[in-house]
């Protein structure tokens, strides 16, 4: 990873290659370069992640709406009770 990469090179110190003072300025430059880019990196993680909390309760409420209209389909496509005791014939479409 990058921190384990930063890590390395604050370790190493100067460098052999290039001898002296000139190893440690591209030491120091990597390393300020390598925070930079893992600071950068975890913002936009954080905020990836932020956003993927959002979209999953966007997905958790939906998914709890189509339940409840998957219910009232079920419930509507019920036969209706139609049960009853004929007390009097009010009109020809009608009865108590």
């Amino acid at each position: 990873t990058a921190t384990s990469a930063i890590r390395d090179i604050e370790m190493s110190g100067s460098g052999s290659a290039t001898g002296g003072g000139s190893g440690e300025s591209v030491a120091a430059g990597l390393t300020t370069y390598y925070r930079a880019k893992t600071d950068d990196l975890e913002i936009v993680m954080r905020a990836r992640v932020e956003d993927l909390r959002g979209l999953e309760a966007q997905r958790n409420e939906l998914n709890s709406g189509v339940r409840l209209l998957r219910e009232e389909s079920h419930h509507l496509r019920e036969p209706g009770s139609h049960v009853g005791e004929i007390i009097k014939a009010m009109e020809k479409n009608k009865l108590l």
